[in-house]
């Protein structure tokens, strides 16, 4: 018997190395990031700016503040802007936060808002499409604005100047839901979900009524280093876990959780008073020192009455 083995000519053998070789390459590529996939593709951000100052601009944001302190019947402006936007002609956002705390005033007495951004282009004008000024007091606000003629403008600034007036005693997140972002031919700027609501990052800000000191990145009376020692949650200045340990909250002097700050909180010191840290949590040591003393009270005091939101 005679065997037969048939070998492929050298030039198709090489042929099929070479286009291993070359679905190898592109994987490599994919995995290591290259190319324009969708997920290289750096996304717009719009954020809050607690506070309004000369380095915001229609052409430039400067340090985007996250928090304010501010004394009741005090009015600040606050900046809306938006980073790294492409080909921009409208935009909405609803503004949610506590009628009790904050609202929603003129800017000036001939101003209602600023829509720096979208008259950064020559040749355009602004149509507002927002709520009328001053709030209703129903604790949600929206601004809108499209430019007409189109003439979608790129880049970082000032998407909408307001003022607020803080009303009551405590602290508000202000927090931006519904953002909408166009293009000059109504196609929503990615990435948007199917409502046409934008996905990509968004950040509001958090008004206060009481003092903050220097690293309270949460506006919440407390610093972030403070707040480590104590085991509070330092990203956010309200909420707990309901019927969870205290150390599940976010307000160290929310001893009792409930948002708010009374007499129940005041109480939950005295089983403790005296006592070292450890044994005792750390988390009833508001003002860090190792030892549950007079000084922990006091530091309450100033809360005393005032409700976190």
């Amino acid at each position: 018997m005679i065997n037969y083995s048939v070998r492929p000519p050298a030039r198709v053998g090489a042929l099929v190395a070479l286009a291993v070789t070359a679905v190898a390459v592109i994987l490599f590529w994919s995995a290591a990031g290259g190319g324009q996939s969708a997920s290289a593709v750096t996304s717009a951000s719009v954020s809050l700016d607690a506070v309004s100052d000369g380095a915001n601009t229609a052409t430039s944001v400067g340090t985007i503040d996250s928090c304010r302190a501010l004394a009741v019947g005090e009015t600040a402006v606050l900046d809306l802007v938006i980073e790294d936007v492409s080909g921009l002609a409208g935009f909405e956002v609803d503004f949610l936060y506590d009628p009790a705390i904050v609202r929603v005033v003129t800017l000036t007495s001939t101003i209602e808002v600023d829509y720096n951004f979208l008259l950064a282009s020559t040749l355009t004008s602004v149509i507002e499409l927002g709520d009328a000024l001053p709030d209703a007091g129903s604790g949600t606000f929206k601004l809108a604005a499209a430019q007409f003629p189109s003439s979608p403008v790129s880049g970082s600034g000032v998407l909408v100047r307001f003022k607020i007036e803080v009303v009551g005693s405590g602290s508000t997140d202000i927090a931006l839901t519904n953002v909408k972002l166009s293009d000059g031919t109504g196609t929503p700027i990615p990435p948007s979900d199917t409502s046409n609501v934008y996905q990509g990052p968004i950040n509001g800000a958090t008004i206060a009524s009481w003092p903050t000191p220097p690293g309270d990145d949460d506006c919440d009376g407390w610093s972030t280093v403070d707040e480590g020692t104590i085991g509070t949650n330092s990203d956010d200045a309200c909420g707990f876990t309901a019927g969870g340990d205290p150390a599940s909250g976010s307000w160290p002097p929310d001893l009792a959780e409930s948002d708010s700050i009374n007499i129940v909180d005041v109480l939950s010191l005295k089983p403790v008073f005296f006592t070292e840290v450890p044994p005792t949590s750390a988390r009833y040591d508001i003002a860090p020192s190792g030892q549950i003393n007079i000084v922990d009270v006091l530091r309450l005091k100033p809360f005393f009455g005032l409700t976190c939101s």
